[in-house]
C-alpha cells in the first residue's frame, strides 16, 4: 500500500511508471512476436 500512496503523492513518477509500462507491454508483447513465438512453440 506504501508504494501506492507514494504514486499517487508523486504524478510525475506515476507517469513514467505508466510510460515505461506501455514501451514494455508493445515491445514484449506485439502481434509479429507473438506469432513467431506461436510458431516456434509448434515446431
Amino acid at each position: 500500500a506504501s508504494k501506492i500512496i507514494y504514486l499517487l503523492k508523486n504524478p510525475s513518477e506515476a507517469s513514467r511508471f505508466g510510460e515505461n509500462g506501455y514501451k514494455m507491454a508493445t515491445s514484449e508483447f506485439n502481434l509479429d512476436k507473438m506469432i513467431d513465438n506461436y510458431l516456434k512453440f509448434y515446431e
